[in-house]
């Protein structure tokens, strides 16, 4: 049995939000700000969720997710659509999980103090003719960005743009 209720989170009774029953509450999703919002009874809280939520218009995860430098850097993809990172050593961007069809990714890659860092892309990020690769600056505190498409069918990061040197 599914429960649909109306809260009125603006205090104007003509924007009444609809909220879908939910194994996890009840979950409504703004358009207007594109975020999904998760009501357990008591608390009403922003949730992130991965790809586009039903009724959502196509809303994929955003904002800024700060990585964690390591030998392998983690990424989630449900948490947002630009990843920052800087490096403090030669390393590799690991596959990301929680991504959904079509999510694009814009990552920030940084140089240390240092420079030099190396970058390599794990086994799921696939470049096309055109882009073949990606060599990163060498100076210090210069930052080079990679944006990517997933493509759920083959389970593919597509790298469709490197711009260098900022």
């Amino acid at each position: 049995m599914s429960l649909i209720a109306n809260i009125n989170l603006t205090g104007n009774d003509a924007d009444k939000p609809t909220l879908r029953d939910t194994a996890d509450g009840y979950e409504y999703f703004s358009e207007d700000i594109g975020k999904l919002y998760r009501w357990n009874g008591s608390t009403l809280a922003w949730v992130q969720k991965a790809g586009p939520v039903s009724g959502s218009g196509g809303a994929y995860p955003t904002g800024r997710v700060a990585l964690t430098d390591a030998a392998t850097i983690a990424v989630d993809g449900s948490g947002g659509d630009v990843f920052d990172v800087t490096l403090g050593g030669n390393r590799t961007l690991g596959n990301p999980t929680g991504a959904v069809d079509g999510q694009k990714m814009t990552f920030r890659i940084k140089q240390d103090g240092t420079g030099s860092r190396l970058l390599t892309l794990d086994t799921k990020f696939a470049f096309g003719t055109d882009l073949t690769g990606i060599t990163l600056s060498t100076a210090a505190d210069a930052m080079d960005l990679i944006g990517v498409i997933y493509k759920e069918t083959g389970d593919n990061f597509h790298v469709v743009a490197f711009v260098k040197g900022y």
